[in-house]
């Protein structure tokens, strides 16, 4: 899977897109990109699905589009 990485989360990540294993939830999405980039459970982000904010609870699809972006 495919995560876009906006704004100063870039800068943390080292790069607007980051490949992670493919999940089933939003929650294991968090999981696994703050297991990679332990600096982010520090942050404050929002997680957006196919271009709307998500919740953990929501499901990802292997062809989802995923988005994490700093709060606005």
């Amino acid at each position: 899977m495919k995560v876009k990485v906006f704004g100063r989360l870039t800068e943390i990540c080292g790069s607007s897109l980051v490949e992670i294993d493919t999940v089933e939830s939003v929650e294991l999405v968090k999981e696994m990109m703050e297991n990679k980039f332990p600096v982010l459970k520090q942050q404050n982000y929002i997680v957006a699905i196919d271009k709307v904010i998500a919740r953990s609870s929501n499901v990802v699809k292997p062809d989802s589009e995923i988005a994490f972006m700093p709060p606005y």
